[in-house]
This record gives structure tokens, sequence and C-alpha cells, in this order.
């Protein structure tokens, strides 16, 4: 049972940064398990197998699988028995040639829709809808009208100047630990070593259930039909 004393520094939600897309580069979905480890490790830098499988509630062979396989993946460090600590990104790592196709496709068409960057791009319409919202947060698209098909209409975009200008696809995306995976590491870590018992600890998993109320209200919001989604009548 881990002491009061020995409490890890919970990260406020505001620290935990956006939500990572659980992608990797090739597109394919993490390991959850080797996710939510890389998510622990993240927020407290240094760690043991021990500590990694108190905090996750993973079992041992889903921690020690994880963790080896962040080694591999140089994420982690080796550093005593049992100990490892986290390795920071320090540079965007190349991106996938898929994203380099649907740059590449959105730069040499004067207008598209989605499904014309999708074909182009050899992927999927939903996939080019996620890079677009990224995109278009980012200040790199705009609306450009619209246009009739067989199924209604479909909204029609643009590369900004600014973007026109960039032969490199831009960075939109970085690694930063999910605040939902987060917040469930420590209120579960808090339940399972009996210091929610105490007046702090139980206000700070009061608070932990409401981070993770936001974060799974914010999936519903995400999953609901926006103004980049496709739209069978008016979109």
């Amino acid at each position: 049972m881990i002491k009061a004393s020995e409490k890890t520094a919970i990260p406020q939600s505001s620290d935990l940064g956006p939500q990572s897309s659980g992608l990797r580069p090739s597109g394919r979905p993490r390991n959850k398990a080797t996710e939510t480890v890389r998510a622990y490790a993240a927020s407290v830098g240094a760690f043991t197998r021990a500590k990694a499988r108190e905090a996750t509630g993973l079992k041992r062979q889903d921690v020690d699988t994880a963790i080896d396989t962040l080694l591999r993946g140089k994420r982690l460090k080796h550093t005593g028995r049992a100990s490892y600590e986290w390795i920071p990104e320090k540079r965007p790592v190349r991106l996938a040639p898929l994203e380099e196709r649907i740059w590449h496709a959105m730069r040499i068409n004067p207008s598209w829709s989605a499904a014309d960057i999708a074909v182009q791009a050899g992927t999927t319409v939903s996939y080019v809808y996620k890079r677009l919202r990224a995109y278009r947060a980012a200040g790199f698209i705009k609306r450009h009208g619209q246009k009739s098909v067989p199924q209604g209409s479909v909204r029609i975009w643009k590369l900004t100047v600014e973007a026109s200008a960039k032969l490199d696809v831009p960075r939109v995306e970085e690694y930063s630990p999910d605040p939902l995976i987060i917040a469930t590491v420590r209120l579960n870590r808090l339940v399972c070593s009996g210091l929610i018992h105490f007046v702090d600890e139980r206000r700070e998993a009061f608070r932990l259930c409401n981070t993770i109320l936001a974060a799974l209200s914010h999936h519903e919001e995400a999953a609901q039909p926006s103004a980049l989604s496709p739209q069978s009548s008016s979109d």
C-alpha cells in the first residue's frame, strides 16, 4: 500500500495537454495497455514496474509487455533494477507517407472536397475529415463554397495563403498523455491504495471524477456530426 507521504503529484487537467489521437504514425491503434503505461510514464517521469502495476491496475504481464515495447521504441530508459525513466520527445517524428499524400493533394488542387482528397491520397473520407479538422483549427484551410453531388451537396475547401507556401506537411499534432487515461489511472490508484479514506485524497478523487466526466462528454460531443462531417442532405 502506498503511504500518503509517498503520493505522486497529480497533474491538473490543464497541464495534461490536448487529447492524443491514440494512433501510431501508421494510423493503427496503439495497444491499450501500452498506451496506459505510456501515459503513466509521461506523467510521473521515473517509476518502477511495481509502481506502474499499482497505479494502472494492469496485470503484471501486460505491464511487462508494455514496458518492453516502450524500451524498444526508445520511449523509456532503464535506470536500475526494474526502474525506468520516461524519455520526452525531443523532435517531431517524421509523418507517415499518408499524411504527405494528403497534403500534396491539397496543395496541387486549387480547391477540393474531402472525397477528392481521399481518392487522390488513397485513404478514406472519414480519415480526411479528421485531418481537415486539425488543419482548419491550425488555420491552414478555409471554406470555398460547395458543389452538388448525387446525394446532395458537399463543402469545398482550399488552402490559406500561409499554408500554400508550405512545401512540407505542417505538424499539427504532438503526443501528450490522454487526460482521460491520466485521470482514470490516478483515481484507480487512490481507490486501490486506500488513500481515498483521507479527506484531501477524497477531494482529489472528486476532482478526478469531474475530469473523467468532462473527457467522456468531450468524446460524446466529438462523435456527433459537426461542420466538417459528411451529411447526406446539406453537406
